[in-house]
């Protein structure tokens, strides 16, 4: 399940001991910015208020103010839990982004902004995302690493893309 306007922050695993507690498996680390009283959410309406939150090994241990069961606790399991973007926005610090942030951002190469392209969307990738650039005719694959993206610039919305010409594949 995917909510618009709202980003995956983990899935619920397993419940911990016979009160309710849950394992939280993180989706990057925004889960360690939650504090006690924040929401999180299973769809536009439906949510949970933390209790507590604590990080274990790997995991997080989630203590839900409305969960006071193992009962409760196993209705959640397999669940992915999301908060709105505006909220996810701002744990970020200085030239950190989201994904989701970047979509419809141009290519700029030399210096150039190709107007006809427009990022639509990131293809997860075992070895790095691949960014999946579009125009009306034509899709280009770009892997998402050092050699062959530069900067980002948020403010322009444009990503720099090193050898663009290099991504057509001539017949």
């Amino acid at each position: 399940m995917s909510i618009d306007s709202f980003l995956s922050i983990g899935k619920i695993v397993s419940t911990f001991g016979l009160k309710g507690l849950l394992k939280l498996n993180p989706s990057g680390d925004v889960l360690s910015n939650l504090k006690k009283n924040n929401k999180v959410y299973f769809s536009k309406n439906h949510f949970l208020e933390i209790e507590k939150l604590t990080k274990h090994k790997n995991i997080f241990l989630a203590c839900f103010k409305e969960i006071d069961s193992i009962e409760k606790a196993e209705q959640l399991i397999g669940k992915e839990i999301f908060i709105p973007n505006e909220q996810a926005i701002s744990y970020l610090k200085k030239n950190e982004f989201y994904q989701f942030q970047l979509i419809n951002f141009k290519p700029i190469y030399r210096n150039e902004i190709l107007q006809d392209y427009s990022l639509t969307e990131f293809i997860d990738n075992p070895a790095h995302p691949i960014l999946l650039f579009k125009n009306s005719e034509t899709e280009i694959l770009i892997p998402y690493i050092n050699n062959f993206v530069g900067k980002v610039d948020i403010v322009n919305k444009t990503i720099e893309i090193h050898n663009w010409e290099d991504w057509f594949v001539e017949d």
